[in-house]
């Protein structure tokens, strides 16, 4: 594939927004994922150099693309957990849970061996509900940007090996992290996840309004 054209400019623009991206994933992982323990493999994983970080530029949903995407990704041995990031995709909550559910279909599709991923929507809008772990694991899903997750089936596999009770680990996991956001107070921790949020785009300025010629001076009649 030949490298895009993009003006000097441009290319300043797209770094300083993949920095961005990445800065906000970073605060997301530490603060919050590893800080609370919701995920007790997360830390390890990204200390270990297991984890994959990739911002896409998207405006729009394209599953095609993103499946072939990941596919690629399949023969890279060496990851265990992907984060695909859209700091530039502007869609609800349930719109990308939806593109999820069709970009899983897109990426099993035609497979002659297993998925080399699960496929997991994460986003800043998903609901904070606390109802039981099975609810409350989609609130800890809300990144500052609208972020694909994939996970190696086998990193999974690993982890229940290792577990007390591997047919519960995934309960266990969830449980935990109802635990520690009722801890530090839901209202709170949803604070904190609102302020590592991209800023809110600013609307465009108002057209000023046109300048009123002068009028012409007149002489007072005598």
């Amino acid at each position: 594939m030949l490298p895009s054209a993009e003006s000097s400019s441009d290319s300043t623009v797209s770094d300083s927004i993949v920095k961005e991206a990445l800065a906000r994933n970073d605060r997301y992982l530490r603060e919050f994922i590893e800080g609370l323990h919701i995920c007790p493999y997360a830390r390890g994983c990204r200390e270990e150099g297991r984890l994959y970080r990739q911002v896409l530029l998207d405006r729009a949903t394209d599953a095609p693309r993103v499946a072939a995407l990941i596919s690629e990704l399949d023969a890279k041995e060496e990851i265990e957990v992907g984060l695909l990031i859209f700091p530039l995709l502007q869609i609800e909550a349930r719109a990308f849970e939806r593109f999820i559910s069709e970009l899983r279909t897109r990426y099993a599709a035609g497979r002659t061996t297993p998925v080399g991923y699960f496929i997991v929507a994460f986003h800043p809008e998903l609901p904070l509900q606390m109802k039981n772990p099975d609810v409350a694991v989609r609130f800890m899903r809300r990144s500052p940007d609208p972020t694909i997750q994939l996970v190696r089936p086998s990193a999974i596999e690993r982890a229940r090996q290792g577990a007390r009770d591997p047919e519960a680990l995934s309960r266990h996991i969830a449980e935990a992290g109802l635990r520690a956001v009722l801890a530090v107070g839901p209202e709170r921790v949803a604070s904190l996840l609102s302020s590592l949020r991209a800023p809110a785009a600013a609307p465009p300025a108002s057209p000023p309004e046109p300048t009123r010629a002068a009028e012409p001076h007149r002489p007072a009649a005598e």
